[in-house]
């Protein structure tokens, strides 16, 4: 194939990634499956037109695409930041029902052992037995 048929082509596919890649808003499998087209038109252009500028216009928009995946890496300390800051309250708040639920039998669990404690005294005796109230006792 010669290479202005290649360039013809792929010509729209190539201005549409690029589009794609300015707008605010990405689809990540959209860029996904173009970054995939882009790279095998540049091992394509990279094997029949090696020292032509098709093969650099396509290794500029790999290259963007790339830098713009892997610019937003965190470090590891970071990271540990950012769990105690966003990961940890999302997942407290996406659970919070069931946080609720088990805070209140244990607190109501307590209160009817305070309670039981209170009006028999023997209660934990009778409950957890002499060898233990005795050993935590000492």
């Amino acid at each position: 194939m010669r290479e202005t048929s290649f360039i013809r082509q792929n010509k729209d596919k190539w201005q549409e990634f690029e589009k794609h890649l300015a707008s605010d808003k990405k689809d990540p499998d959209k860029l996904s499956n173009l970054f995939v087209q882009i790279t095998d038109d540049l091992s394509y252009s990279r094997t029949f037109y090696p020292n032509r500028s098709v093969r650099v216009y396509l290794n500029n928009i790999a290259q963007k695409v790339f830098q713009s995946i892997y610019r937003n890496r965190t470090s590891k300390r970071r990271r540990f930041a950012e769990f105690w800051k966003d990961e940890l309250p999302a997942t407290i708040w996406e659970s919070r029902k069931e946080l609720l639920l088990s805070f209140v039998l244990f607190w109501g669990s307590f209160f009817i052992g305070v309670f039981s404690c209170m009006q028999n005294p023997e209660f934990p005796r009778m409950i957890l037995g002499d060898a233990y109230v005795d050993m935590t006792l000492e």
